[in-house]
């Protein structure tokens, strides 16, 4: 079993890992999505998953065999038990548009869905910006995942593609890859 620690660092590695989780399959009809995909890189790892409406990929610079895991969340750590054998992993790749037009920046900076008003009320203007800004709806619910910082947005052309939200962090690529709801707009 691997630990990805809170207490080791700067605790970047864990809530990348908490990032990452957050967009792991729940339906277990497609085992092979129920899984945090990890892949070795030059300087550490990369964690992805995805539950096939969106996904999230992270950098850390702990190393990871590549392999799938099955994930065990603590207040102190993210455990990764594995690797395990759920089948293949989609082509994560595939799914993030190649060509994407730059759409500006979204802060998503005192923005929540709760009780204070100040903050919904700044969601609220993030969620329009990014109506505004590439025509697309997503699901409010996958925007409240994103950790409340600035983030890069990125489109397609095209009607009904991805979008991308990335953004660095002490040199580390985090991205969010989320697919538009249909005929919501």
């Amino acid at each position: 079993m691997i630990e990805i620690s809170k207490n080791t660092g700067t605790g970047l590695d864990y809530e990348n890992a908490l990032f990452v989780i957050k967009s792991i399959s729940t339906d277990e009809s497609r085992p092979f999505m129920c899984v945090v995909h990890a892949e070795e890189t030059e300087t550490g790892s990369r964690l992805v998953c995805t539950d096939g409406r969106r996904l999230h990929h992270a950098e850390i610079a702990q190393k990871i065999p590549t392999g799938e895991y099955k994930p065990l969340i603590t207040k102190i750590a993210v455990y990764l038990k594995g690797p395990v054998d759920e089948g293949q992993f989609p082509n994560w790749q595939r799914v993030i548009p190649e060509n994407g037009t730059d759409r500006g920046i979204i802060n998503l900076e005192k923005t929540s869905i709760g009780r204070n008003l100040s903050q919904n009320a700044g969601f609220s203007i993030a969620f329009s910006q990014i109506i505004e800004k590439t025509g697309e709806v997503v699901n409010i619910r996958y925007l409240e995942d994103l950790p409340k910082t600035e983030w890069k947005v990125l489109s397609s052309e095209e009607k009904n593609r991805p979008l991308v939200f990335k953004r660095q962090v002490s040199g580390r690529e985090i991205v969010a890859v989320i697919m538009p709801m249909i005929g919501a707009a």
